[in-house]
């Protein structure tokens, strides 16, 4: 009974809760340390002379320092695991990244800057962006393009700038405005499949249209 209270997707990949995850990755060490894993599956090799020996800094975790060996045994190179995610570069504790995750994976109607702020201890500019970084990470770049009946929209999205007054009566304005395009695969007479959204210029036909060229493609039916 218990596991009907999980999303479908998570039937057969259930994540742990929110008590064995802490325990689990309690520290940068422990995060580095799972990181390690994933980026060496077979154990450290040095990208430079192939060392298979290295150290890891107290001071910065994430870094392995390669040992060197007999063709170069003052090598020393540096690797980092987190080289090439969204996580390069960063200033914040990998432990906090790793919770960002957590809560952004299995919070079930998505997640907020607003509301990762505090569950972080962070800025809200931090864990927004945060946030945005994640989100792309999410997005899988080759995804095939939408397929079938497809239905598409637009709606604006109002916005005002810091110290600009609320001004009222503005109509069909499209001053302060954010044009957002959405396309949604239609499943059967009420079902709906994959969902595409993009930023356009205007509600012009020509401004939308290449944005679903690049996520839409013809029925093959």
């Amino acid at each position: 009974m218990a596991s009907s209270l999980f999303p479908t997707r998570w039937k057969h990949d259930k994540p742990p809760s929110i008590e064995k995850f802490v325990e689990t990755f309690h520290d940068d060490y422990a995060c580095a340390e799972y990181l390690a894993k994933k980026r060496w599956p077979d154990g450290f090799a040095c990208p430079r002379c192939g060392s298979r020996k290295a150290w890891r800094l107290e001071a910065r975790p994430w870094l392995w320092e390669c040992a060197g060996k007999g063709s170069d045994p003052k090598c020393r190179h540096q690797a980092s695991v987190i080289s090439g995610t969204v996580m390069q570069g960063t200033h914040l504790p990998l432990r906090k990244w790793f919770l960002a995750a957590y809560l952004v994976a299995t919070h079930s109607n998505g997640i907020s800057a607003l509301q990762l702020q505090p569950k972080l201890g962070v800025s809200y500019k931090t864990a927004w962006l945060v946030l945005h970084k994640l989100r792309r990470a999410m997005v899988d770049p080759v995804r095939t393009p939408l397929a079938g009946n497809i239905d598409v929209d637009e709606s604006a999205i109002p916005y005002r700038r810091k110290g600009e007054h609320l001004k009222r009566g503005g109509g069909s304005s499209t001053a302060n405005q954010i044009w957002i395009a959405g396309a949604v695969e239609r499943i059967g007479k009420f079902g709906v499949g994959r969902i595409r959204l993009a930023r356009i210029a205007d509600r012009s036909r020509q401004a939308s249209s290449p944005s679903w060229s690049r996520t839409h493609s013809p029925d093959r039916s």
